[in-house]
């Protein structure tokens, strides 16, 4: 079934691809997607999210999120990557995604905070340390540590 669904999405991208207008030599025109994301729980969704859709598009990149609501705004460029594309691809990364319309509550949560799309990725709501995070504990941060930095101090 997993390879069934990561068949399907090579294959919604190939067909971006092939329907991608002629360019003029001017660069792609960007736009911010707001997307209800469940599942979210720290920062580290947010990564694994903004690393898968950059595979397919090295210009898509989340810009801002609200873990404990469950809303992120993508830009993206519409021509190549499509709204429903990349609710697709991050669905299929285990984080059930929808595309919010401009009329819903999160929406205008999200948008009325002061983001720029050349900045970085901000996030609000849960953190790796809050309660309903993914479950690290200090003994697993200190394993880890441990594994790739040698004894522990």
């Amino acid at each position: 079934m997993k390879v069934l669904t990561k068949y399907t999405a090579a294959l919604l991208f190939l067909v971006s691809i092939m329907l991608l207008p002629v360019s003029n030599g001017k660069a792609a025109e960007t736009i911010d997607s707001v997307f209800q994301v469940k599942n979210l729980s720290c920062g580290s969704c947010l990564a694994r999210i903004n690393f898968n859709i950059r595979r397919y598009d090295p210009r898509a990149k989340i810009i801002t999120a609200n873990i404990g609501k469950g809303g992120i705004i993508v830009a993206h460029s519409p021509s190549f990557m499509p709204r429903e594309l990349l609710a697709f691809i991050i669905s299929d990364l285990g984080y059930p995604a929808t595309v919010i319309s401009p009329s819903d509550a999160l929406h205008k949560e999200l948008f009325k905070k002061n983001y720029s799309s050349a900045g970085g990725l901000a996030s609000q709501g849960s953190t790796c340390c809050s309660s309903g995070s993914c479950g690290a504990t200090s003994s697993s941060w200190k394993a880890l540590y441990k594994r790739y930095f040698g004894k522990n101090k």
